[in-house]
């Protein structure tokens, strides 16, 4: 009947425009409102345009909100393009992706070099820029030489670090070497490079080589390598017996 009214609303995520009540009037309904679609995002759009979010955005993005892309590490919008375009209007459901292209690639690296014994703890992408770096770690009880930094300098990256192997005590060497070892603290599975462990001889036997110091027991791990001093039995001295006279 004439004068009689309904109420619109949009589904979640729909932005309503117009009037939200449509009356009728004179046999006929006063025009409704529209429901303006969200936008979704589409990862694979971004992957082939090089773009990236710049923000999270939980669930869909409204009708007229702003979308803020990033180039992807390696790749810039043309030279004629202003960075303006990176913010993109929701506009009934579509979204108008920028595009960026790969820079120049003066003085960029290719993927950084790997090491022996470690890994690299920062992200990683296909190419980077002059002057970025990656950062190393390396794996439990080795000991980390060098920077545990690489840095692409004009092209080239400069020296990652080395992780050097930690030693490993092995008590069969100890005991066909009379060794024992001197503090009881030494007595663990890793002995990092470069620390040392110091040693006795067992019971009755002294150093093979008398003529080096008492430092000739201290040994120091090299590399992932422990040399063992050698300690040897005395030898029981003879008495000498002159024959019996007849």
């Amino acid at each position: 009947a004439t004068g009689s009214s309904v109420e619109y609303r949009c589904n979640e995520y729909y932005l309503l425009r117009g009037s939200k009540i449509s009356r009728c009037e004179q046999g006929k309904w006063s025009s409704p409102p529209v429901c303006l679609e969200p936008c979704t995002v589409n990862v694979d759009y971004m992957n082939r345009n090089n773009i990236e979010m710049k923000w999270k955005y939980e669930g869909k993005v409204l009708h007229g909100d702003l979308i803020d892309f990033v180039c992807k590490q390696g790749y810039d919008l043309s030279p004629l393009t202003p960075l303006s375009e990176l913010s993109v209007q929701c506009n009934r459901g579509e979204v108008k992706y920028p595009l960026c292209t790969r820079k120049e690639s003066k003085g960029m690296c290719t993927s950084p070099p790997l090491i022996k014994h470690g890994v690299i703890i920062s992200s990683t992408v296909d190419t980077y820029e002059n002057g970025s770096s990656v950062e190393y770690r390396c794996f439990d009880h080795h000991f980390l030489e060098g920077s545990r930094e690489a840095y692409c300098l004009d092209g080239m990256w400069t020296t990652p670090p080395l992780c050097l192997e930690p030693c490993t005590l092995s008590f069969t060497e100890m005991e066909k070497n009379n060794l024992l070892l001197k503090w009881d603290f030494d007595n663990r599975p890793h002995i990092l490079h470069g620390e040392y462990i110091e040693f006795i001889c067992r019971g009755d036997t002294y150093p093979a080589e008398l003529y080096i110091t008492g430092s000739i027991l201290r040994m120091q791990c090299d590399r992932g390598q422990l040399k063992y001093p050698r300690c040897i039995p005395r030898q029981s001295t003879l008495s000498y017996q002159e024959p019996l006279r007849t």
